[in-house]
């Protein structure tokens, strides 16, 4: 079997993983087999194949990349016990077949890494990890990218709404200037009959059509279909509001440096 553990960000430690058969999908889409909270990872980021004598780790085309002490993947690649797995902002160290209870019984004990060392002539390690280094930048670039892609999507949304907005008053404005404009038009026109006169009363009687349809009728359905559009604009625009919102919260600038 083969064991993970978390090493970045904080928020994840102390977690961990066994992978004892079959394959593991690690990603942020809850319907992964280990689940990675993190706003950099994406949903269905890399899978971990477990064989009988070696596991291996494949990158599923995730946004950021899967890299192995600190080389990016190309395919799948066979883990070693120590090395650093970094799924965008999170890093994975591979524990091999033991990890760190194989000399332990009762409570998990976490053994530290060795130092370092170094020879005349080269140099060897053994867990070298790249945190710290680059990672900062890479979650900078990632959160940029996610928030430039909502914002546009609320600027898109914000339009929408602006249009139906106006668009809506302006249809509700019109139907209610005809729907007025023809009760006194009709009015009007009863009062300047001869009511003794029966064909003048039904003429006076008789109500403006358009079509076929009372003039009042178009006016009150028009006011009605151009209420109905302010009324979703305004909706549409209180959405905006509330994602650039969750955005800003979820995905904010970090702060300009101080000359």
């Amino acid at each position: 079997m083969g064991r993970f553990e978390v090493l970045e960000p904080s928020g994840l430690r102390p977690q961990s993983r066994t992978i004892t058969s079959g394959q593991v999908v690690l990603g942020r889409s809850p319907g992964v087999d280990w689940l990675l909270d993190e706003p950099t990872v994406s949903p269905h980021h890399a899978v971990v194949r477990h064989y009988a004598d070696h596991d291996e780790i494949e990158d599923l085309g995730s946004t950021a990349g899967t890299q192995v002490n600190g080389q990016p993947l190309s395919g799948s690649r066979t883990l070693r016990p120590g090395d650093v797995v970094q799924l965008a902002a999170v890093h994975l160290r591979y524990l091999g077949e033991h990890g760190p209870t194989e000399a332990t019984s009762g409570p998990t004990a976490v053994t530290a890494p060795s130092a370092p060392s170094f020879t005349v002539g080269g140099q060897r390690g053994q867990t070298i990890s790249n945190v710290g280094h680059d990672q900062d930048n890479q979650y900078l670039q990632q959160v940029i990218v996610y928030r430039e892609q909502g914002l546009q999507h609320v600027a898109s949304m914000s339009r929408a709404a602006r249009i139906l907005i106006l668009f809506g008053s302006g249809l509700s404005g019109l139907g209610i200037v005809t729907f007025i404009g023809s009760l006194v038009v009709d009015g009007a026109r009863s009062t300047q009959v001869d009511l003794t006169d029966p064909d003048a009363f039904a003429e006076a009687a008789r109500l403006s059509e358009l079509y076929g349809i009372p003039v009042f009728a178009i006016g009150f359905g028009t006011a009605l279909i151009g209420a109905a559009l302010f009324l979703t604009g305004m909706l549409v625009q209180l959405s905006a509001a509330t994602q650039s919102r969750r955005i800003n919260r979820d995905y904010p600038l970090p702060p300009m440096p101080i000359d």
